[in-house]
């Protein structure tokens, strides 16, 4: 038996159990070279709403304390398992279902963005979560999105520079406009990650543009996203 063996068959004779695990590592920041861009897009003569579609951060909320802003939090990887498991249940009761269609994917995300009663969006932080979910339901959440933006709206998105980079399932935050902070999370480990390139990504965010990307290191990339009105699109 080796010496850490020894040490540990110790611990647990003496605390009548296992020992705690090591915690993991802090996840360092990244740093951003578009947050600024993001935030100087938005006029400052009246308040801002802005949606992440993460999870709730106490960083995030802290930082934007800073603002005459309103902030949602809509966690879309919660939403999009909600959507599935309504699939699900559809399939045991009907035969002849296999998936929801296009139009009744948009409902679905309509009625979960109805509940934030947000009629016009200044800002929204994607994150890397849209690489989360299957084409079809970006192009849906994309459709829901729409009358809720205008011309001068804008997004912040995280993608992949290689298709082959290891992905670390993480919940991001806003430190400030230059530190996105990360916090390891198990909610995204039992989605399948669609490492979309920028071209898919450009086609799929419908009524987004992709303006600018700046690498963030690690295999990350940040996209700034301008509304296609914008550009004449």
């Amino acid at each position: 038996m080796g010496l850490a063996q020894r040490l540990s068959s110790l611990v647990i004779a003496l605390t009548g159990g296992q020992p705690d695990p090591e915690p993991e590592p802090v996840l360092e920041d990244l740093t951003s070279s578009l947050m600024v861009d993001v935030f100087s897009q938005v006029p400052a003569s009246r308040q801002l709403h802005l949606l992440d579609f993460g999870v709730a951060s106490a960083a995030t909320v802290n930082f934007l304390n800073h603002f005459n802003c309103r902030v949602s939090f809509l966690d879309l990887l919660s939403c999009h398992a909600q959507i599935e498991a309504a699939e699900s249940e559809q399939r045991e009761y009907g035969e002849d279902f296999v998936a929801f269609s296009h139009d009744q994917l948009v409902a679905q995300y309509t009625t979960i963005l109805d509940g934030f009663e947000v009629e016009s969006l200044d800002i929204c932080l994607f994150w890397d979560l849209p690489n989360y979910l299957p084409a079809e339901h970006i192009n849906a959440l994309m459709m829901a999105l729409a009358p809720r933006l205008h011309a001068h709206s804008c997004a912040h998105l995280i993608g992949i520079y290689n298709a082959h980079s290891t992905v670390t399932p993480v919940d991001y935050g806003l430190r400030d406009l230059v530190s996105m902070v990360q916090r390891r999370t198990e909610s995204a480990t039992a989605q399948r990650f669609h490492p979309y390139r920028q071209g898919e990504l450009d086609n799929l965010l419908t009524h987004y543009k992709i303006d600018r990307s700046r690498l963030l290191g690690k295999g990350l990339v940040e996209y700034l996203l301008f509304h296609r009105d914008r550009f004449g699109d």
